[in-house]
């Protein structure tokens, strides 16, 4: 039977992914930043929900570069990270998590209709995330999260305020993020 040596000094690291989130239809740059990256470009792969996010040159041993692709939608899917170094094996990501958001400013997001008026419901099914990304909502009658409800911070304006108005918000098996601890919603 073999053996299977977990070396902390061996195996490379995840201290950030940046920016968070990205659009489904990919073509967002994304920066991985860490320990442990090969050199060569070609030894790093990236899969964000299993959808590769092509390494871009420039690689170094702390930052590597990459470019999503696009993700369709998949009812359930829960978003994963995987960072492989050739020879090392996968990356230790502590957790950290690029999601692939629907937009509420687009009207891609609401089947090419409409954004939400006010007495609208909406509906977040799970393995959907929604980045709300205006300044204020109408006020809606009722939220239902079974998927992610995300409130971006805004890291160049501290002094941002978003207005998030609803009669009623069920998270029911879904996430709600208003910053988190490593980077808090200062606003």
């Amino acid at each position: 039977m073999d053996k299977v040596i977990y070396a902390a000094g061996s195996t490379p690291t995840v201290t950030a992914i940046s920016p968070p989130y990205g659009s489904g239809s990919g073509g967002d740059t994304i920066t991985i930043t860490g320990t442990g990256f090969s050199t060569t470009d070609a030894d790093n792969t990236v899969f964000f929900d299993n959808i590769p996010c092509v390494v871009q040159a420039g690689s170094t041993a702390t930052t590597l570069t990459c470019e999503t692709g696009a993700r369709p939608y998949v009812a359930g899917l829960a978003p994963i990270s995987v960072v492989n170094v050739k020879d090392s094996g996968d990356a230790a990501t502590n957790a950290l998590l690029f999601r692939y958001v629907s937009k509420w400013s687009e009207t891609a997001t609401w089947g090419n209709d409409n954004l939400p008026v006010a007495g609208d419901a909406v509906s977040i099914p799970k393995g959907r995330h929604l980045l709300v990304d205006v300044a204020s909502t109408p006020i809606l009658n009722t939220i239902i999260v079974e998927g992610s409800l995300i409130f971006p911070s805004d890291d160049s304006d501290e002094t941002t305020v978003r207005t998030f108005d609803a009669r009623l918000i069920l998270v029911q098996g879904g996430y709600v993020e208003m910053g988190t601890e490593a980077k808090p919603y200062l606003s």
